[in-house]
């Protein structure tokens, strides 16, 4: 009884020792049970709208009020605004996380969509990321822990 209970504690030790070594290794911003598929992970982007693809909304609290910071979606485009859905579904189409899409802010001639998905499960391999009722994008699960930049193609 003494041999399995010490080889039981012997085998647990090298798991325990296992994950340490794993989270050693693993780069900044990972962990040990991302590597072993486990845990989540954080993911950023944004849906980037050029010049015809969306409207421009003043802002009332710039100077001088006439001055551009927000926009949405116009046009074939117009689903394209804050709160819309965000979500990173697996292989098969099960959502595993989802969020919205924030106010639109206007960069150079873009209009900037951002999200971030802050707890995308660990382990799936391929994602893919819809924005509304869009085709989705497939990213694999090291580009997911990058910055994406969704543009979309008129139809």
């Amino acid at each position: 009884m003494r041999i399995i209970v010490a080889v039981t504690l012997v085998i647990a030790l090298a798991v325990v020792g296992g994950v340490l070594w794993v989270g050693a290794q693993t780069p900044a911003g990972g962990s040990a049970w991302n590597v072993l598929g486990f845990g989540s992970f954080r993911t950023v982007g944004a849906v980037m709208l050029n010049p015809g693809e969306y409207t421009p909304a003043l802002d009332p609290l710039a100077e001088p009020a006439s001055d551009v910071r927000e926009c949405a979606g116009d046009g074939e485009f117009t689903d394209l605004h804050a709160g819309t859905r965000v979500a990173v579904l697996d292989r098969v189409g099960v959502v595993l996380a989802s969020a919205e899409l924030g106010p639109g802010a206007l960069e150079s001639e873009t209009c900037m969509l951002f999200f971030e998905l802050p707890t995308v499960p660990a382990g799936h391999g391929l994602y893919n990321i819809q924005i509304g009722e869009r085709p989705p994008y497939q990213y694999t699960e090291v580009s997911m822990h990058r910055p994406k930049g969704i543009g979309f193609a008129p139809d």
